[in-house]
């Protein structure tokens, strides 16, 4: 008996994709190979690491993908934390919209009465609390994307220090 590799891997170079046993006396057609068992165990480790290097290149992206994922959950509890926000699981980002919701419309209607003049000491001491609360999240945020994107280039980063206070 021998091995016929019928078609290779379009992505693996060298490596077989599709193979039968077939009788000693077979041909092998153009772009295919005809091979002893003992020398089709010699070609497969031959190729090897083309097989390994393949395989690694896949599970990068979902490595980055998870660690993506890991950053923008970090990215979200210390959001969450700075608005003194209680109560709001971090995994569960929809219970955290409606409080946001109402920090913006709180943030909206303070300016409003600023634009109209009759917003009090309090009305801008609250509106200047606000804006440092929102440059704080756009700090974070920024710092997030920039986690993101080292990781999308394939740099190795710490997801624990070095974010905005």
């Amino acid at each position: 008996m021998k091995i016929l590799v019928k078609s290779f891997h379009p992505s693996i170079p060298n490596w077989p994709l599709e193979c039968a046993e077939v009788s000693d006396d077979s041909t092998a057609s153009e772009g295919q190979l005809l091979l002893s068992t003992e020398e089709y165990r010699d070609y497969l480790t031959a190729h090897q690491s083309e097989y390994d290097a393949w395989v690694e290149s896949q599970r990068i992206p979902i490595v980055c993908a998870e660690l993506c994922d890991k950053i923008a959950m970090e990215a979200q509890r210390r959001i969450i934390d700075i608005t003194g926000a209680t109560g709001v699981p971090v995994d569960k980002p929809e219970e955290w919209v409606p409080k946001q919701l109402n920090l913006q419309a709180s943030f909206c209607y303070l300016l409003l009465k600023k634009m109209q003049g009759t917003s009090t000491s309090a009305d801008d001491q609250s509106i200047n609390q606000m804006l440092g609360l929102w440059q704080k999240v756009a700090a974070i945020r920024a710092y997030s994307a920039s986690l993101q994107s080292r990781v999308n280039n394939g740099e190795t980063v710490d997801i624990e220090t070095g974010w905005p206070s």
